[in-house]
C-alpha cells in the first residue's frame, strides 16, 4: 500500500504568539505564518530529503496542506514518516527565564537550523517585530518581555536605554539594533567586552524560530491512514475552494481572494452572458478565476510529475526488453 507523505499546518497552533486573531479567524497580519511555514518545509523536503513532486494546497479556511507524491515518499512506512517529522521538529524555550536553553540552539548550528533562520529572519523583521505585523517590538511592555530573555544584562540595559531615548523607533528598527548589539564582527571594538557572542547568536536564532518556525500537526504526517481534504474540494464552512499555492510566489497568495462556489457560479453566468454563442466550447473552469489555480496546479506540480511517470515507464519497459531480448 502506498500513501502520499502529507503535512498539515493550522493557524490555531500559532494562537499563543499571534496578536491579531485567534481560533479560525485569519487576516493579512497573521497569514505570513503560513507563508513562512511553507518556505521552510518546502526547503527541507527538497534540499534535505531530495523530494521533487510537492504540492501545496490552501485548506480553504485557516491553514495549508502539503502533499509529497514522490514514489520514495509514498512507500514510506509509518516509522519512517515519524522520523521525517522528528527531523523537522524544533523545540524552543523562549520565556522570561533566560537561563533555560535548548540543545538545538547551541553553536555550531545544524545546517537545517541555520538555513531556516536565514529564510525566516527577514520575515521576522517585517511580519513579527514591526507594528505592521504582530508588533513583538511595538510596545514598551512587549519590548521588555523580549529583553528579559536576552542572556546578558549589560546589553539589555544598552538596548533599553537606546529605545527610551528614541521613542520613534519602529519594531523593525529595534530588531536591527538587537542584531547589531548581539553580533560580533571582525575588527569590532565589542570583541573586548566580556560577552559570549555565540550564546547571544543562539538566543537570537531561537527567538526567530520560536515565532516563525513551522508548527506541524505531527499526527497527520506520521500515519498513512489520516484523512486530508483533496485538492480542489470545497471547504464545508467557508465554501472556498482548496486551491494550489505556488511555493515560488507564496508571499503573493491571499486567502481572502480564493473563490467560493457561489462566486464561481456567478463568474460562469457572467462569462456566458457576455459571450453568447461563443462560450459553448469553453470549459467551465476557464470561465472563472479558477483558471489561474488550474494553471498553477499543472505548472508547479503535474508537468514534472507526468514527466517522471513517463520516464519511469520508459525505463521499466527498456529493462523488461533487455531481460527478454525483445528489442
Amino acid at each position: 500500500m502506498e500513501r502520499e507523505l502529507v503535512f498539515d499546518i493550522d493557524m490555531t497552533d500559532y494562537d499563543d504568539i499571534r496578536t491579531c486573531c485567534s481560533g479560525a479567524n485569519i487576516c493579512a497580519k497573521c497569514w505570513p505564518y503560513m507563508t513562512m511555514a511553507l518556505k521552510v518545509v518546502d526547503q527541507i523536503l527538497r534540499e534535505d530529503f531530495g523530494f521533487r513532486h510537492i504540492l501545496w494546497i490552501y485548506s480553504g479556511r485557516r491553514g495549508i496542506h502539503c502533499w509529497v507524491c514522490d514514489k520514495s515518499a509514498r512507500e514510506l512506512e509509518n516509522d519512517a514518516r515519524s522520523a521525517v517529522v522528528q527531523y523537522m521538529s524544533v523545540e524552543t524555550s523562549v520565556n522570561d527565564d533566560s537561563s533555560k536553553k535548548t540543545k538545538q540552539f547551541s553553536t555550531p548550528f545544524h545546517p537545517m537550523i541555520r538555513r531556516a533562520y536565514e529564510t525566516l529572519e527577514p520575515f521576522f523583521r517585517s511580519c513579527i517585530a514591526d507594528e505592521t505585523g504582530q508588533g513583538l517590538l511595538g510596545s514598551k511592555n512587549s519590548c521588555i518581555r523580549v529583553l528579559n530573555t536576552l542572556p546578558f544584562e549589560a546589553i539589555r540595559k544598552e538596548l533599553y536605554n537606546a529605545w527610551e531615548k528614541n521613542s520613534e523607533l519602529t519594531g523593525a528598527e529595534k530588531w536591527d539594533q538587537i542584531k547589531e548589539a548581539t553580533t560580533l564582527r571582525h575588527d569590532d571594538s565589542k570583541k573586548h567586552r566580556k560577552v559570549n557572542y555565540s550564546e547571544l547568536e543562539a538566543w537570537r536564532v531561537e527567538l526567530v524560530l520560536h515565532h516563525c518556525y513551522p508548527r506541524l500537526d505531527a499526527n497527520v504526517s506520521k500515519a498513512q491512514n489520516h484523512l486530508l481534504k483533496s485538492p480542489f474540494c470545497v471547504h464545508p464552512k467557508t465554501g472556498r475552494v482548496c486551491v494550489p499555492i505556488d511555493p515560488e510566489k507564496a508571499e503573493e497568495f491571499d486567502p481572502t481572494l480564493v473563490p467560493t462556489v457561489r462566486v464561481l457560479c456567478d463568474q460562469v453566468d457572467a462569462f456566458e452572458k457576455n459571450n453568447e454563442g461563443g462560450a459553448s466550447d469553453t470549459p467551465d473552469y476557464q470561465k472563472t478565476s479558477l483558471r489561474d489555480a488550474i494553471e498553477c496546479f499543472e505548472r508547479t506540480f503535474m508537468q514534472s510529475l507526468w514527466a517522471s511517470i513517463r520516464r519511469d515507464f520508459r525505463n521499466e519497459t527498456e529493462k523488461i526488453s533487455a531481460s527478454t531480448g525483445d528489442f
